[in-house]
């Protein structure tokens, strides 16, 4: 008998880009880590439309456009690509017809046991295809993961948890939850959302930084500087500034990992040797990324700049006070 996880949707538009939520952009954590962790098959499902898209029904009712096929919107989000095994179902509505009949395929190869769904939306795509799915698997479990599921709004996701419970589909952790959404991190990683700023007159550089634990408290922390050599990076030494801050944090409160959220490229391709760190600053940077790999898993989040990512948004306001209300950088205390 066999296992199997579908991934609904897991897409940039519907995570921080035309129709992206903080709820979606907080389970991203717990998917990679569910999908990771799942020992049976794997399928994602993609919504997928054309350029059309306005003059079709859903447009008419919905009239952003959205996942049109091979842009960036449609794209899953670039953390779960490498754990996508499978081509992905392409769909052009909510429910897949084409889902549902490849896994009564996979149920005649090996019976399927369970089928589990996490993803986006709760209510909309996620609803459809579980109860699709039912139908064309009557005697498999079906299964829906909470924790890894948001909806339109919070108040529309326990609404569709609530009608998928009646319909005899199985809700895992709703208790997990909090506000309607998963917590922000799994247990033991610490998220992060870092950026910079940088004032030409005041001669300083800033950070600021929002931490998340897994427990889904919120600590703001900024602090700035005025070193001569790191005021010619700008606003670059405040994001490399933050997020070597974050890392201090995390390994000082005891986190195994920390998922660092930042949208300055660099912050992620010089710690990971994407990019050759060409000057005395960012080398020092990438030696100590390196170094700390030694005591804590360190990964990263691209997020769009200014585009509306709540915490994003406070990380910029924080580097931007502490240009002016900031006395250094903060003593990180146990």
């Amino acid at each position: 008998m066999q296992d199997i996880l579908v991934v609904v949707d897991m897409q940039n538009d519907f995570i921080d880009g035309a129709l992206g939520t903080k709820e979606a952009q907080a389970i991203v954590p717990k998917v990679i880590q569910k999908t990771e962790g799942f020992t049976g098959t794997v399928f994602f499902t993609r919504d997928t439309h054309e350029e059309s898209y306005l003059q079709t029904q859903e447009g008419r009712n919905l009239p952003v456009p959205h996942c049109i096929r091979n842009t960036e919107g449609w794209q899953i989000r670039r953390e779960l690509q490498p754990l996508q095994k499978n081509p992905a179902v392409d769909k052009g509505t909510f429910g897949s017809a084409e889902l549902g009949a490849l896994l009564r395929e996979e149920n005649e190869k090996d019976t399927v046991r369970s089928v589990t769904f996490i993803g986006l939306c709760t209510d909309i795509c996620v609803i459809s295809n579980a109860l699709l799915v039912k139908a064309f698997l009557p005697e498999a479990e079906i299964i829906v993961d909470a924790s890894c599921c948001a909806g339109v709004t919070p108040e529309s996701h326990h609404t569709a948890l609530a009608a998928m419970r009646a319909c005899q589909i199985t809700i895992l952790n709703e208790d997990d939850e909090k506000n309607g959404a998963a917590k922000a991190v799994p247990q033991g990683r610490l998220t992060a959302y870092v950026d910079g700023s940088f004032d030409k007159k005041l001669g300083r550089y800033a950070f600021g930084c929002v931490l998340i634990t897994p427990e889904g408290d919120v600590v703001k922390e900024s602090g700035n500087g005025n070193n001569p050599q790191s005021l010619a990076l700008r606003n670059v030494s405040g994001e490399m500034l933050g997020a070597m801050f974050a890392v201090k944090w995390a390994m000082k409160k005891g986190f195994q990992e920390i998922n660092i959220h930042y949208d300055y490229t660099g912050i992620e391709q010089w710690a990971t040797h994407g990019w050759r760190a060409k000057n005395e600053l960012t080398q020092k940077y990438a030696a100590f990324m390196d170094k700390c790999r030694q005591n804590i898993g360190i990964t990263f989040t691209k997020v769009a700049a200014h585009t509306g990512d709540f915490y994003n948004e406070e990380a910029d306001r924080l580097a931007k006070d502490a240009l002016r209300k900031a006395d250094g950088i903060p003593e990180i205390t146990d």
